[in-house]
């Protein structure tokens, strides 16, 4: 099996809209007042109800 080796370059063609050899591998942190303002209000709501309930689950 081969090793992982990471490479910046699928990363890059990500950010200019090109498909990449591979998926790469980053994290998508979005405000919830920047997807309050590009979703549609009923998804931004139900996406903030799971979030709550996710919320409440780990509590008890």
């Amino acid at each position: 099996m081969m090793s992982f080796q990471p490479d910046y370059r699928h990363f890059a063609d990500v950010m200019k809209n090109k498909r990449p050899v591979r998926l790469p591998l980053y994290e998508h942190i979005v405000s919830a007042a920047v997807m309050e303002k590009i979703m549609p209000p009923e998804n931004y709501l139900a996406m903030v109800r799971a979030a709550q309930d996710l919320r409440q689950e780990e509590r008890v």
